[in-house]
């Protein structure tokens, strides 16, 4: 996987050759953890994802041993985020700019929030499904996110993720219930929501590259609807118009259904009339 740093760099998880690199703007690696030559003597194997965190130092998931830790610019292993209970099969990493927090996806179906201390702020594992189209009575289900690849967490807190075992990507609102998902995809591993993000500030020492080398993304100078920035903005609004009269309705039915009071009655047994035999008819002749 691939991540910009603050200071306008590139993280690498080179996962084949078990290391970590950082490259400036001329792709020349400034700084590299891992890799040495024996797999058994690289302090990582099998690198999935990086991020560089808030304070200087990189979280990185070292898959070979199922591990999140915190490395410092001097290669030191400073900690080890969670226990295997917590993270049994940790798959991919998010942080936002300044933000001080580390979101950590599991494939077992786990999104986990830390603060810099590596206390558990958050843990997300089984979300609210929309209501099925059948369901008359519009209540909704619950479902796991096992298979969890990639994340991305927006300043509301709501989640973009991609499944890999049930090739589907998934947008949670505030982390709780299901607004939109694709589905049919094969193995999606990695997902972003940055339409209008600035690249970082170019330092003073690599103003001089060439033109093709260059990116520069500038966001637009008028106000973007919603809509263009969102792509499921128009779908979210509807789901959120459709789960409000869903509401209503199974209210409105629980209502009527309360208020309906079955009675039975019982006719009455019709009297009979009592046997009377016939009159002899006696010849008085």
């Amino acid at each position: 996987s691939l991540s910009w740093t603050q200071e306008g760099t590139i993280l690498v998880a080179d996962t084949g050759n078990n290391r970590i690199l950082e490259l400036n703007r001329q792709l020349g690696a400034i700084w590299v953890y891992g890799g040495e030559t024996l797999e058994a003597s690289s302090p990582i194997q099998a690198p999935l994802a990086e991020t560089r965190l808030a304070d200087g130092n990189t979280a990185i998931i070292d898959s070979g041993s199922k591990r999140v830790i915190i490395v410092s610019p001097e290669k030191e292993v400073l900690r080890q985020l969670g226990t295997q209970k917590e993270l049994p099969d940790p798959s991919c990493l998010f942080r936002r700019g300044d933000d001080p927090r580390l979101w950590v996806g599991d494939a077992s179906g786990k999104i986990l929030c830390y603060d810099e201390q590596g206390t558990v702020l958050r843990s997300i594992t089984q979300v609210k499904s929309p209501p099925k189209p059948n369901d008359l009575f519009g209540s909704a289900g619950t479902e796991s996110l096992s298979g969890i690849s990639g994340l991305y967490v927006d300043p509301e807190e709501n989640i973009l993720l991609s499944l890999r075992n049930s090739g589907r990507v998934l947008l949670l609102q505030r982390g709780e219930s299901v607004l939109g998902q694709i589905t049919g995809l094969k193995a999606p591993m990695g997902v972003s929501m940055d339409v209008y993000t600035p690249m970082p500030a170019i330092p003073d020492d690599q103003k001089d590259l060439p033109p093709e080398i260059q990116v520069k993304i500038e966001p637009p100078e008028d106000e973007v609807p919603p809509e263009d920035v969102d792509p499921w903005y128009n779908e979210r609004l509807l789901r959120e118009e459709d789960e409000v009269r869903l509401e209503e309705e199974a209210k409105k039915r629980a209502s009527k259904l309360a208020d309906v009071n079955i009675t039975v009655a019982l006719a009455e047994p019709k009297k009979r009339l009592p046997y009377r035999q016939p009159s002899k008819v006696v010849d008085i002749n």
